[in-house]
């Protein structure tokens, strides 16, 4: 039997949010500016992300009264994979969230370093969650600690143009 989740790339839906600014503006001036998981547990939608102070799971009503989804990719696994990411889910919960690895990570980005120059494996953002996440699904590894929200972006949007790709751009309804 197979299972699904999916990856969202969101926007706070506050008008004065600096920190998402100034992410949106690194990645290019994207629409977007944190990613999460998104799946459903005993029928009810939950929504996995790493943002201040920590990892966590939050319910649907809260996640969509703080963010408007601005694209979302439907992804299609074993059953086996799918308790392999609930036991990751276990795992990073409570990692605190590193707003000086961000800051670093544009730095290592501009300076076209390999790898973050301020990283520590106790801590984790958004994307690099996701990227663990992703590590753990498919065959391409990313460098989870180089890696920002329009990378996963990248990333999701090669897995969707593959052929027999358990990956799906879903359309949303605006």
């Amino acid at each position: 039997m197979n299972r699904e989740f999916f990856v969202v790339l969101v926007k706070p839906k506050k008008k004065f949010v600096p920190f998402s600014w100034i992410i949106r503006l690194f990645q290019g001036w994207t629409k977007y500016s944190h990613c999460a998981f998104e799946f459903s547990i005993s029928n009810h939608r939950m929504f996995y992300e790493a943002k201040q102070p920590e990892v966590s799971l939050r319910n649907e009503y809260f996640f969509k009264k703080q963010y408007e989804v601005i694209k979302r990719y439907k992804i299609t696994v074993s059953e086996e994979k799918y308790r392999d990411i609930r036991d990751m889910v276990m795992l990073y919960s409570g990692s605190p969230y590193p707003v000086l690895e961000n800051i670093a990570l544009a730095f290592s980005k501009w300076l076209r370093l390999e790898n973050n120059f301020y990283s520590d494996d106790k801590f984790m953002k958004c994307s690099e969650l996701l990227a663990n996440f992703l590590n753990k699904l498919f065959d391409q590894k990313i460098n989870s600690e180089m890696v920002d929200v329009k990378d996963i972006e990248n990333y999701l949007d090669f897995l969707a143009q593959q052929l027999e790709s358990n990956v799906l751009l879903v359309e949303l309804n605006q």
